[in-house]
């Protein structure tokens, strides 16, 4: 649980920082800060619930996707065929 909760503080504080450097030199106007941190805290609350559902289902989103990037072809397999001279 403590994963969960470092990893949804490091989302919050990287999205607080860029839009910081968003406000001051891209858009040139620096917004209140009651907007500021309503922002962050929606930020805060998806990223919990998005971290709490991946690592609660975590088996079930690894066979989900294994099953999509699995490697099994149409294509049979390999058949060993004798092709030399017998060795009786």
């Amino acid at each position: 649980m403590e994963v969960i909760f470092l990893l949804t503080v490091l989302i919050t504080v990287l999205y607080g920082l860029f839009k910081f450097i968003s406000m001051k030199y891209l858009e040139k106007e620096i917004k209140p800060l009651k907007h500021i941190i309503k922002d962050a805290t929606l930020v805060f609350l998806s990223s919990l619930v998005i971290l709490v559902l991946y690592f609660g289902n975590q088996k079930w989103f690894k066979d989900f996707f294994s099953v999509i990037t699995s490697n099994t072809s149409s294509q049979p397999e390999l058949v060993q065929v004798f092709t030399g001279n017998p060795d009786f």
